[in-house]
């Protein structure tokens, strides 16, 4: 699909350097998602992608996917609380993705697919400003019908989204989302191009009177009739084993030692004044006006003063407590026991820690795990001290299960449903090929449908009557069964030909056969033929740019940071 949509562009030779510029990257990715892992990161060659960059490319997937960030209007309208500039990064990461079993898409390679867009971005240098560029990206994103920011809409949004505040989205829409973002949209106006005979077709699909009929051939197969040995289980479970891979699992004791402890009150010093006034003037984008309606607005220091000075003495108290931990209770606990020293600050706690999981219960909680998975048993690198916003962990090492396959007996249960279901979907769908096979001869033979239905002489087998509709005209088919198959194959077939067979409901197979096109509007076609052009291009662009993402993810997996490939593919 990718070759096939970029082939079409050799028509052009003015699109040949785009061509060129995006097939050449394309091979760079095939070749930086390659190569062995090491310690610290992901792998890709002659990139290592950290923790903490993955862990804000997983964040950004996870937002760009949340169904609930849904806004109401005044007028009880539903709309998108995601920034406007991200529809075209959200199609591009899921179009054609394959669905688990609970429907939704494999969140590992969204994430890798976004980290391909992040790295074209890199590349390219197709973004530039950093944090400043973020907020002017945002502050376009939400303003209102009068063009001001709406700092109402954006908090609702980054509240809803569960970032504790804007300054974090931020960020990680400066680290992650807009490089992805630039990437896919820069690939999106590359490669849109459409064909008169595409666009005349599809003229047709939508103007035109369609006339179809779907056959359903009912499964009678059951998951718990099929007869499964050890060994066909045992296969199953050979073929498909990195469904069941347990990530790598670190388990550490800590304490915290809260930086309220070393917070200095009171009127400030000489020097803190000074430290404050430094702090604003390299940080004036983190405070705002409340009365402003500019995000990107300066304020000056006298406006924000307290704010600066309550900032400042966090900070201070925080680095306090970390040297503390660094300077005085890191040797403490080497001279006594980890255990003992914790009992002065609230004793000590434990916790385990998943190479891909969120840590409950810490601030700063990827932090946490990215220096976790940094330790190592039996040496200086044992424990470490981490920041959180208003306190600092004291962590240490105290057991590492590596990352492994389940062993098959301790999921054969799993194994036994998977395999099962992975039959009866196999068993219909051969039927189904085998249906098709026989309808398109007798078809071809001339016979009528209904003629070509009853020869197959199969009890299982119903035919609907003639579905009569117009694609462009809702109203003509709004009780159509299977409407969503059925209109997918008016939308890809013409006249005289049948679909192949896809499973429904039950593990039945369905096929429909588009019967006849009838030309009813000549006049409206014409009307519509620009508007048409112009989505056509849009949607082509679109799906090219997710087949691209598609294809740069499957060329080569990543790796873990044990060397372990990544894998692309389960859909469990």
């Amino acid at each position: 699909m990718f070759i096939y949509r970029f082939s079409r562009l050799i028509q052009s030779k003015l699109l040949w350097g785009l061509l060129a510029l995006l097939m050449v990257f394309a091979f760079v990715v095939a070749d930086s998602c390659s190569g062995m892992g090491g310690a610290g990161g992901y792998q890709r060659a002659d990139e290592t992608i950290t923790p903490k960059t993955y862990e804000q490319a997983s964040r950004t997937v996870g937002t760009l996917t949340n169904n609930d960030l849904i806004g109401i209007t005044p007028e009880g309208q539903l709309y998108s609380l995601l920034p406007r500039g991200s529809d075209v990064l959200r199609y591009a990461l899921s179009v054609s993705e394959p669905q688990s079993s609970t429907g939704n898409p494999n969140t590992q390679r969204l994430i890798w697919k976004l980290l391909a867009a992040r790295q074209l971005a890199d590349r390219f240098d197709l973004t530039q400003g950093g944090k400043n560029a973020a907020k002017q990206m945002i502050e376009t994103s939400y303003r209102d019908a009068q063009g001001a920011f709406n700092q109402e809409a954006y908090q609702q949004f980054w509240i809803q989204a569960n970032f504790p505040n804007p300054a974090e989205f931020e960020q990680l829409y400066s680290d992650t989302w807009l490089p992805a973002q630039a990437a896919t949209a820069a690939v999106f106006k590359s490669v849109g191009w459409l064909t008169p005979m595409e666009r005349d077709f599809m003229l047709s699909v939508l103007f035109d009177e369609t006339t179809a009929y779907t056959v359903t051939l009912k499964n009678t197969a059951k998951p718990e009739d099929i007869a499964l040995d050890d060994a066909a289980l045992k296969a199953w479970y050979d073929a498909n084993q990195e469904r069941y891979r347990r990530p790598e699992e670190r388990t550490i004791a800590y304490f915290e030692i809260p930086s309220s402890t070393f917070l200095k009150s009171g009127e400030p010093s000489e020097e803190e004044e000074i430290e404050a006034m430094q702090y604003h003037a390299d940080h004036m984008d983190e405070f705002k006006d409340p009365s402003s309606t500019n995000a990107t607005e300066s304020v000056t220091y006298e406006a924000v003063r307290d704010q600066v000075l309550a900032k400042v003495r966090a900070n201070d108290a925080l680095s306090e407590a970390h040297t503390i931990a660094n300077g005085t209770i890191i040797p403490k606990i080497e001279l006594s026991s980890f255990e003992e020293v914790a009992k002065a600050y609230g004793g000590m706690k434990t916790a385990t820690l998943t190479q891909t999981g969120w840590p409950v219960g810490f601030q700063n909680a990827m932090d946490v795990r990215e220096r976790a998975f940094g330790l190592e048993l039996g040496s200086e690198m044992v424990r470490d001290v981490v920041d959180g916003t208003d306190r600092v962990y004291i962590i240490q090492l105290t057991g590492i299960r590596e990352s492994d396959i389940r062993p098959f007996e301790e999921v054969k249960e799993q194994v036994t449903t998977a395999c099962r279901a992975a039959k009866v979907r196999e068993q219909a769908l051969a039927k189904g090929s085998t249906l098709r096979d026989t309808l398109a001869k007798a078809l071809a033979e001339g016979k009528s449908f209904t003629d070509a239905v009853a020869a197959c002489k199969d009890e299982n087998l119903t035919a609907s009557t003639a579905l009569t509709f117009t694609l462009s005209d809702s109203s003509t088919y709004q009780q159509t069964p299977y409407r969503a198959q059925v209109f997918d194959a008016a939308r890809n077939l013409g006249a005289g030909t049948l679909s192949e067979p896809t499973v429904v409901g039950n593990n039945d197979v369905l096929l429909v056969y588009i019967a006849s096109r009838v030309e009813k509007d000549p006049l409206k076609k014409t009307e519509q033929a620009a508007i048409l052009t112009q989505q056509m291009t849009m949607e082509s662009a679109l799906l090219t740019s997710g087949d691209w993402l598609s294809w740069a993810i499957k060329t080569s997996q990543p790796k873990d940071p044990n060397g372990v490939p990544v894998n692309l593919d389960i859909t469990e």
